[in-house]
């Protein structure tokens, strides 16, 4: 499936945001403008807005990149594949502890 006839075809329905706009989208950016920033929703500022405890113990770091979705979705899925150790590329094998 590659184009939007074909979906239709197949029994889904689509939602196409060139042809409507998204009524909730417009409504939290006319009357709530300090939630959405560079074109994405701030959750905090959502929290904030809506009186929810925002959980102050979330501040640290974090690592952002291109394809971070796809490789969480990557990491949780099942393989068959397994790690065995090489022996004959260990430094000092026979005398590294086993956990």
């Amino acid at each position: 499936m590659k184009n939007k006839e074909d979906f239709i075809n197949a029994g889904f329905e689509v939602v196409d945001s060139s042809e409507k706009p998204n009524q909730l989208l417009e409504f939290l950016k006319k009357h709530y403008p300090q939630i959405i920033k560079d074109g994405e929703l701030k959750i905090n500022e959502l929290k904030n807005t809506l009186e929810i405890p925002v959980d102050e113990r979330n501040n640290g770091y974090g690592l952002n990149f291109i394809g971070r979705n796809f490789a969480k979705a990557k990491y949780t899925q099942e393989t068959t594949k397994e790690l065995k150790i090489n022996q004959n590329l260990s430094k000092n094998f026979d005398e590294t502890q086993m956990p």
